[in-house]
């Protein structure tokens, strides 16, 4: 007789949900501690399953809710990491919790996917909690039923759980679950694929598209793929780009960066410096947006990554640049802080929506260099070999910040890559026309694909007679090995010149 799996939610009978009106819903989620965390959670992994929002909804809804502090921050690592690790976790739930993901209702799926990532990769929250809590969720959308299934799959996990800080060693690959390169979760059977199927073991021990694991093995050895993939799972950090505007000279960046480390201190941070271009990494303090040394324009949140292209384009006061891909206007920010507010920079972008919000930033940042110009001008004739210099940082599958953007991996289809490098290529050919003679471009992505980045350089080289280029360079995300903080994020740069 077929096995018929137990206990799936609403669509395997049982209790149906009890309806509840918004007012019950967020009375019964206030009276219980720990609840609200869970519930942000669960609300907006909901809606980036269902409808692909992004992961700053969770911000939104604890606005609605009055979720701050503690709470806010725990409902956004459970939000991150249940999506980052989404397949290890379906992995559990199938294996040791014995029932198929694909029987289960979404939203007691995403309950038990939310319990099963607190037990297996946040030490802090005690077992009792994630057990109990998750039941408590279950009980606030559906019956009794549905809270026996969810603590019967979660006490299995927990009770197949040997270690959750075992040292991954040759041999025991398959019985842990890593947390960081070094570290995991060792269960007491097998549940990852050998490690001599490379791309199936590391898709599955760093839940990653299998795809994205098979490209990466065919450029580099097994390692250096693991250490990429652990990186896509690393905590992000936050690093804080000095405004060379109100804190010194760019000339002196280590200077400035002392100087907003120091200010951040005094405002409840704890920072260090990162890097030799003056960068500032908030390693924990309060929210952004309260701190005072935000809301003068103190700084900008870059990682260090992505604040390497404007340096490399060497920008000069006087000139005329153009930031091709401006969006929220990080970069373009960066490169009139660079000129002392001195260049005429254009920015534009093909979505309206981000280009008012980069002239927001760029006010709360002193900068007045900054015109902004819808697409479609930029792209008349009036602009042709206007500019001395042309940054082109092109839509990508941002495989180099898989770490802060949890929700990329699971949208990315590997048909993207070679659509994204057209468009990359495009890009290139329209910068190529707005460029004067005399200039130069600088073309960056957050992908460390190579059809995105070197390959598509190349094209346009082959392409653009009397072009050559000056200087590039990839980087890979890197993480600590122990603690799983990231280090930097990936990317890629290039400097392109005309032959003199």
């Amino acid at each position: 007789m077929k096995r018929r799996d137990k206990g799936v939610g609403p669509n395997d009978g049982g209790d149906r949900p009890r309806k509840q009106t918004p007012g019950q819903i967020r009375k019964a989620i206030m009276a219980e501690p720990g609840i609200p965390a869970r519930f942000l959670a669960l609300e907006a992994i909901q809606d980036t399953t269902l409808h692909a929002l992004p992961t700053d909804r969770i911000g939104v809804l604890a606005e609605s809710y009055k979720v701050a502090g503690r709470e806010r921050r725990l409902a956004h690592e459970i939000l991150a990491g249940s999506i980052k690790r989404r397949a290890s976790l379906d992995l559990l739930i199938e294996r040791i919790g014995k029932c198929r993901c694909k029987s289960i209702e979404p939203r007691l799926l995403n309950i038990l996917r939310q319990g099963a990532y607190q037990l297996v990769f946040l030490e802090h929250v005690p077992v009792f909690a994630a057990v109990d809590l998750s039941g408590k969720l279950a009980r606030l959308y559906g019956g009794e039923r549905q809270v026996a299934f969810v603590n019967a799959v979660l006490r299995n996990i927990q009770r197949a759980t040997v270690d959750r800080d075992a040292v991954l060693a040759p041999g025991d690959e398959e019985f842990i679950l890593p947390k960081t390169i070094a570290r995991g979760v060792r269960f007491n059977r097998r549940i990852l694929p050998p490690v001599a199927e490379a791309a199936e073991h590391l898709a599955a021990a760093y839940s990653l598209p299998r795809f994205l694991v098979k490209r990466w093995l065919t450029r580099f050895d097994f390692d250096r793929t693991r250490q990429i993939a652990a990186a896509a799972n690393a905590r992000p950090i936050t690093v804080a780009r000095p405004n060379f505007l109100k804190l010194g000279s760019p000339h002196q960046p280590t200077e400035a960066g002392q100087k907003l480390a120091r200010r951040l201190a005094d405002e409840g941070c704890q920072v260090h410096l990162t890097g030799d271009r003056g960068a500032v990494e908030i390693v924990e303090g309060p929210p952004l947006a309260e701190l005072p040394a935000f809301a003068e324009g103190l700084f900008q949140i870059q990682d260090t990554t992505a604040q390497e292209i404007a340096w490399r384009l060497e920008p000069k006061p006087d000139e005329t640049i153009l930031d091709l891909c401006a969006g929220l206007g990080t970069k373009t920010t960066q490169l009139a802080e660079l000129t002392g507010d001195r260049a005429a920079i254009v920015a534009t972008d093909r979505t309206g929506g981000k280009l008012d919000k980069l002239k927001l930033n760029a006010s709360r940042l002193g900068i007045n260099s900054i015109g902004v110009e819808p697409i479609e001008r930029i792209l008349s004739v009036e602009y042709d070999g206007r500019f001395d210099a042309v940054l082109v940082d092109v839509p990508c599958s941002n495989t180099g910040v898989l770490s802060c953007r949890p929700e990329v991996r699971w949208r990315l289809k590997e048909t993207d890559i070679a659509v994204l490098a057209q468009v990359a290529g495009e890009l290139l050919a329209t910068a190529l026309r707005l460029v004067k003679p005399s200039g130069r471009i600088g073309y960056s992505t957050c992908s460390i694909e190579l059809e995105e980045n070197a390959r598509a350089v190349q094209r346009f080289l082959n392409a653009a007679k009397g072009w050559r280029l000056a200087a590039d360079d990839e980087r890979l995300p890197q993480a600590d090995p122990q603690s799983g903080r990231a280090i930097h994020d990936g990317g890629y740069w290039a400097i392109l010149r005309r032959d003199a």
